[in-house]
């Protein structure tokens, strides 16, 4: 097996190693910042989603200002706390100015030499000699960072900065310092609010500009920037002059991105011109997603026993359509439900009705054909069409597909996805390696780059807190729902498992339950969980919230889950929390004092 390594996530530093030419933006960036040193203050935003390359540009950019002789202060606002952001960039920026000019603003903060200055200035060189950081303690401790005297922090800021710009100019270099601040999208509101203070009220003076990495669309958790409120605009264009939208790789450069690191990853043999435009469409040419793919994949191959013994190709495959096509993967990995025939068969029967029933068909006249797609429907109790009746062929079809998981009739018309799964299947060891994974818990085949998409509920902006709510979980295969109700108990919420309607009923009599969470096939029928439901309904033995959660998700059985006044189903872990949450703060607010 070829030599497989793990791929590093840091930053690029410099433009050797800048696969997606995002120096020629930093060179232009730094250049225009040096010309536009003398309109400081000044704060640019540079906007992209997560994983984009921001902290890669700006760290491009610092390098190329240094080429250019600015000083350039880094700031991680994701590494401090709320109540320390302040205090924290404050320093980072004295740091800047370098130990002279601090001495210096130390011994003589108003610009008079006296005997006490010289005292201070004693101090300050004590300070000095036993290191940086005291010596940024000593100035800082002279300010007076307090909200009501905010103006005479910034005026012994500007003196400092004017003394330092001064002294610059003298020697011929920029009158500059540049200021990174990383990550501020991954703050809470109050550390954002801190930052963006510290930005415009104490630091917004002469000589300094800001360069802030930020997704504006996830700015703060509270959604800061989703309010569109004029207050909330003209907050964020106060502190932000103006604001670069990276813009997304060209399709040429991310295939590139692609190749590069599959082939630093060792996996280079696994990839074709397909499975390289499928990772980047499935990635949203993301190169942080990319990267994690990747290392995803190394890590699985490697240490996860469930891919043992089988191809690298056909593992990295399985792999993608786990990553890319997560609810498909749900209905491959999951074949518990009672009469039900795998998931890449069903698929691939229907994508060939699809084919014989088309506008543009060469089958329909073929009597062998015919008779495989009467044969087809019957199997799903549908009516087939008439082969010379053409206006009935789009009827029968649509009520087939009320029959088959929602997503099949997008995916047939997806040609990645067909791209991927044909190419699976022409695999020699592909049938044994689906059928293996039939016989696992739904969990154990989840590499880490998809754990969160298909087995863990998405982080959501709302502090999940299940506390009290009792939940009955009906499945005759509960060790696929392992972590979701380890999930829900440490957050508070009681669950009762019940692997039949038998079961089932007799916790809905032993007491109250405030939620119901079920399957749909099982050992009794194929729609066995929809019809318990029906019996409880008519019979008044439980009239409260249930939720169906379940590998195949048909037209037809949110039809009815609706009728029964039930949600779902869904096979998505994200939805399903976001609904229990639901049920969660519903029941909170009923027993709120004053509730009706």
């Amino acid at each position: 097996m070829a030599e497989f390594k793990l791929l590093s996530d840091e930053p690029v530093e410099c433009a050797d190693h800048d696969l997606l030419k995002a120096h020629d933006t930093a060179d232009a960036l730094s250049r225009l910042l040096v010309t536009s040193c003398g309109s400081t203050p000044m704060a640019v935003a540079v906007d992209a989603r997560r994983g984009m390359g921001k902290s890669t540009l700006m760290r491009l950019v610092r390098a190329r200002l240094a080429e250019r002789g600015v000083e350039t202060v880094w700031y991680n606002a994701w590494s401090g706390r709320d109540d320390d952001q302040l205090e924290r960039l404050l320093k980072a920026v004295l740091a800047g100015f370098g130990r002279r000019a601090l001495i210096r603003f130390f011994a003589v903060p108003d610009g008079r030499r006296t005997l006490f200055g010289l005292l201070r200035l004693a101090l300050a060189a004590l300070a000095a000699f036993l290191g940086p950081a005291a010596l940024v303690n000593v100035v800082w401790n002279s300010l007076t960072v307090d909200p009501r005297r905010r103006v005479d922090t910034q005026e012994s800021v500007q003196r400092l900065a004017a003394a330092w710009t001064e002294r610059r100019a003298k020697r011929g270099r920029p009158r500059l310092l540049v200021v990174f601040i990383d990550d501020l999208d991954r703050c809470t509101d109050q550390g954002v609010v801190a930052v963006c203070e510290a930005v415009k009220l104490y630091l917004g003076v002469r000589g300094i500009a800001f360069v802030v990495s930020c997704d504006r669309a996830a700015l703060g958790p509270g959604g800061m920037l989703r309010d569109v409120s004029p207050e909330a605009v003209e907050f964020m264009e106060k502190i932000f002059q103006t604001s670069y939208r990276l813009p997304m790789a060209r399709e040429e450069e991310i295939r590139k991105y692609i190749e590069r690191s599959a082939a630093d990853a060792g996996i280079a043999g696994l990839l074709d011109p397909g499975l390289t435009e499928l990772v980047a469409n499935g990635c949203g040419r993301n190169p942080r997603r990319i990267k994690r793919l990747i290392n995803g994949f190394v890590l699985a191959c490697r240490l996860n026993p469930v891919w043992t013994g089988h191809v690298p190709e056909a593992v990295f495959r399985v792999l993608l359509l786990q990553y890319c096509y997560p609810e498909f993967y749900r209905q491959l990995a999951d074949q518990h439900e009672t009469g039900r025939r795998g998931a890449v068969s069903e698929f691939v029967d229907y994508r060939r009705a699809r084919r014989v029933l088309g506008p543009a068909t060469t089958e329909e006249a073929s009597e062998a054909g015919w008779g495989w797609v009467t044969s087809y429907f019957l199997e799903y109790e549908v009516k087939p069409p008439e082969p010379t009746v053409r206006d009935t062929w789009a009827g029968s079809l649509a009520e087939l597909e009320g029959k088959l998981p929602n997503e099949f009739r997008e995916l047939a018309r997806d040609g990645d996805f067909n791209a991927l799964l044909d190419g699976l299947m022409k695999l020699p060891d592909a049938e044994g390696l689906l059928e293996y994974l039939r016989q696992l818990p739904l969990n154990a085949a989840v590499v880490p780059v998809a754990a969160q998409r298909v087995t863990e509920p998405a982080p959501t902006r709302v502090r999940e807190d299940f506390t009290g709510l009792r939940v009955l979980w009906v499945d005759d295969y509960p060790v696929n729902n392992r972590r979701l109700v380890e999930y829900l108990t440490v957050r508070g919420a009681t669950v009762v498992e019940a692997v039949d309607q038998q079961e089932a009923e007799l916790a809905l009599g032993d007491g109250a339950v405030d939620l119901v969470i079920s399957d749909i096939g099982r050992g009794t029928g194929p729609e066995a969980g929809l019809d318990a439901l029906q019996e409880w309904r008519d019979g008044g033995a439980y009239r409260g919230p249930v939720i169906f959660f379940a590998s195949k998700c048909t037209p037809n059985r949110h039809t009815r889950a609706r009728a029964l006044d039930a949600q779902g189903p869904t096979s998505s872990p994200s939805q399903l929390m976001q609904w229990v949450l639901r049920v969660a703060q519903d029941r909170l607010a009923a027993a709120m004092p004053g509730a009706v």
